[in-house]
């Protein structure tokens, strides 16, 4: 019945809050959920950064031989801590882990586009969290860090 109400009084479609921005006024979904996964937009933006900083170093890297690797490796590391500070302000819970920043600055010392590769799949387990919470569960259970 409440549901019937709910569609008909059109709840489903978007309304003013106090701060006078859209919000949607779902009540099946928490408002940090809603909020906290990366638009499209925001994919779209991070992917150009990182993959245009990426292609710099790696530009870097072919001029001159590897002879600036050290230039190049403390470029990705800036690009992957800004990185850092998008997911920690988007709250995911697993932006402190030891493991995921230490393997960062590892592989950032290869001369791929690392910094793309981990973005794109860093926000695709931020916004399917459903999707990687058995093999959370799998890695605890193994006393491991995931």
């Amino acid at each position: 019945m409440a549901e019937l109400s709910r569609a008909a009084s059109g709840a489903a479609s978007k309304t003013k809050g106090s701060t006078g921005k859209s919000a949607p006024a779902r009540s099946d979904e928490p408002i940090s959920e809603v909020t906290n996964k990366f638009e499209l937009s925001e994919i779209v933006v991070g992917t150009i950064y990182t993959f245009t900083t990426d292609g710099l170093c790696a530009l870097l890297d072919i001029f001159t031989l590897e002879s600036f690797a050290v230039a190049s490796w403390v470029i990705r590391n800036g690009v992957a801590g800004t990185i850092w500070m998008w997911f920690y302000a988007k709250k995911d819970p697993h932006v402190k882990k030891a493991g995921r920043l230490i393997f960062k600055g590892f592989a950032n010392a290869t001369p791929l586009f690392i910094n793309t590769i981990m973005f794109l799949i860093e926000v695709y387990i931020h916004n399917h969290p459903e999707k990687f919470a058995a093999l959370e569960k799998v890695a605890g259970a193994t006393g491991g860090k995931a």
